[in-house]
């Protein structure tokens, strides 16, 4: 697994890796252009969070959590 930080620095990894860490702001809408574009979905939201200074690695918005986006092999 590996944590994104910035949606276009880790695209091409997450075409090759199968899950990615990440900071998500918890849009519906965003989470659906992730799908489409890396054929990735969000599997988990771990209970453990942290919650200072977030950004959101697609939006650049302020993050709501850390999730797990992965593909289907």
């Amino acid at each position: 697994m590996i944590q994104a930080f910035v949606y276009g620095s880790n695209m091409a990894a997450m075409c090759w890796l199968s899950t990615m860490l990440v900071l998500h702001a918890g849009s519906d809408a965003d989470e659906t252009k992730v799908k489409e574009e890396t054929g990735a979905t969000l599997r988990c939201i771990p209970f453990e969070q942290n919650s200072s200074n977030l950004t959101c690695f697609f939006t650049g918005q302020s993050a709501t959590e850390t999730v797990i986006f992965a593909k289907a092999h």
